[in-house]
């Protein structure tokens, strides 16, 4: 009973500083003059990925009359950046706190905490957004998670919008890809359609940009991966969506792999499994006898390759990324269909009619689908343009570009919303 009443007391304390620090450090941070030339961007978590990472990236490459600085929370991070000349800021260090305070632009992946929730007064703030998905999220789940009710069915409280403005905090730049994707990622975060641009997803550039394909090469050892690509004759690349609950997933996704290994063998393929790194499994490990299958690491970013292997997938948004970018090789391998859909009912597109490429239900049907290279054929045409048009009509790569263009528009314009801004500083 102590245990509890400390544990709910520690939640109210924390739940409290939360609104102390919006409630204040927010309005004050509005009367700091705001930089044109200084931008933020900060990523999902602790790491350096995502459209966040790829946006940065071009910048630095083809914008140097903009100061950009990558803001993390990661001591990892920052020594990583660091070693590749790279300009970063741990957040709450002197140098972070001058930069959220001084910085015009706010570039993020998911929420404004992924830079500075407190300090963002004042700033255009852009949210690139993770994944182009049918499933519903935040404000147009029907069915909300017991600790998302009070989030999301409170917005009147004024202490809920204060405890969680990392969600009431509204992007003034809601970045998307198409017509439908606007208007769904629009009800999702509930902000007007208007503030919602058909501009790309900076991830898939490298499949347009060469020279942004290769500096992303400079991150990571990507010579092991290049070098069985340009070895073998297929290569797959399995990259199954996060299953934090099946305790059997390996042993019901790959009960048998020397027969996928022969599978792979006929076709003269090589197989890398990549696991989300909180999926059970993800420790699995694949005997040395078996030549033709290998684990990524988890770290590894796949999206400076994607244009140059084929996917296994499920339920991923990664099946959406492919199919902008490609127009073969892809096995849908949803073997637990019927308990995904039973979890994830609540999408607002049916999963049946939004996918394409080879479909294996079973372990038997992934490796015929590799054996026949059945996966190889070019995805039936209308499906493919139906598909395209739905979810990338306003956002073929490369987008970096445009979404840059897009935010200086809105910086000339004086563009905002939110509270009162603070005035902008045209000085360098």
């Amino acid at each position: 009973m102590y245990s509890a009443a400390m544990n709910g007391f520690t939640r109210y304390a924390v739940r409290l500083a939360a609104c102390l620090a919006v409630a204040t450090l927010y309005p004050l941070s509005m009367l700091v003059p705001r930089r044109r030339n200084l931008w933020l961007v900060g990523g999902i978590g602790t790491g350096f990925q995502g459209n966040a990472k790829y946006f940065f990236l071009w910048m630095r490459a083809n914008r140097p009359d903009i100061d950009l600085i990558w803001i993390t929370s990661s001591p990892d991070t920052v020594a990583r950046l660091e070693a590749h000349g790279l300009p970063v800021a741990y957040r709450w260090s002197i140098a972070g706190i001058a930069a959220a305070l001084r910085a015009a632009v706010y570039v993020f992946d998911s929420r404004p905490s992924d830079v500075n929730l407190y300090l963002g007064g004042g700033s255009l703030q852009v949210n690139l957004f993770h994944a182009v998905t049918i499933v519903n999220f935040d404000f147009e789940l029907k069915t909300l998670p017991e600790r998302n009710r009070a989030v999301f069915l409170n917005p009147g409280s004024q202490i809920n919008r204060l405890a969680n403005f990392h969600v009431y905090r509204k992007p003034d730049i809601l970045v998307t890809t198409s017509d439908w994707v606007q208007s769904h990622m629009a009800k999702c975060f509930q902000v007007p359609v208007k503030r919602c641009p058909q501009l790309g997803t900076p991830r898939l550039d490298p499949s347009a940009d060469e020279k942004l394909r290769q500096i992303a090469f400079g991150m990571d050892d990507y010579d092991p991966v290049l070098r069985t690509i340009d070895r073998y004759e297929e290569v797959y690349v399995y990259l199954p969506t996060l299953r934090e609950r099946n305790t059997r997933f390996m042993e019901t996704v790959l009960p048998d792999l020397g027969r996928l290994s022969s599978a792979l063998a006929a076709r003269g393929a090589f197989l890398y499994l990549k696991f989300h790194p909180r999926s059970v499994g993800a420790d699995f490990h694949v005997p040395a006898a078996v030549e033709n299958i290998e684990l990524l690491p988890t770290a590894l970013d796949i999206y400076p390759i994607l244009d140059r292997i084929n996917l296994i997938s499920d339920y991923s948004s990664i099946i959406y990324d492919y199919l902008a970018i490609r127009d073969r090789g892809l096995i849908v391998y949803d073997f637990d269909y019927a308990a995904w859909s039973r979890e994830f009912a609540d999408c607002a597109l049916r999963y049946d009619d939004n996918i394409i490429g080879v479909r294996a239900s079973r372990f038997e049907d992934l490796c015929d689908a590799i054996r026949s290279g059945d996966a190889l054929k070019p995805f039936p045409e209308g499906k493919l343009a139906e598909l395209r048009d739905r979810f990338w009509s306003g956002g073929k790569p490369p987008s970096s570009v445009r979404i840059a263009q897009y935010i200086e528009q809105r910086l000339q314009n004086s563009v905002r919303s939110g509270f009162k801004h603070a005035a902008l500083d045209d000085r360098a």
